[in-house]
């Protein structure tokens, strides 16, 4: 079942961790039918991203999203949302080198599809 979870952003910045600008593609990956939609990240942390959507995309409460670059999924949490803008939490950190996980399996295959057009990108 999905869920949409309207929170706004929060006005001020109560952080942990330092948060970095960024602009690199990802790819979210939900469902049991394992939809994906393409994404930038647009600030990152060691506990959560920013992600702009392309559109209004009814997300689950919690989905994997992949870096094109590296190898690794983090399950995420959605935290918030404006807009097209989300906020997530990363959860937990996996390695997609080798995989062994019949998801992590279908994660990786993912990732080796988009991994050409991701050399291209870069941080701003």
């Amino acid at each position: 079942m999905e869920t949409t979870i309207e929170k706004p952003a929060p006005e001020e910045d109560a952080r942990a961790q330092p948060r970095r600008r960024a602009l690199l593609g990802a790819t979210i990956v939900y469902g049991p039918d394992m939809l994906t939609v393409e994404c930038k990240i647009r600030d990152w942390s060691d506990n959560g991203v920013r992600v702009q959507l392309p559109t209004m995309v009814l997300l689950p409460e919690r989905f994997w999203i992949i870096e094109h670059r590296i190898a690794f999924a983090h399950e995420a949490k959605l935290i918030w949302r404006q807009g097209n803008l989300v906020g997530l939490e990363l959860l937990a950190r996996r390695g997609l080198d080798p995989a062994t996980d019949r998801n992590l399996k279908f994660l990786r295959r993912l990732w080796m599809e988009k991994l050409p057009r991701a050399a291209g990108e870069s941080a701003d």
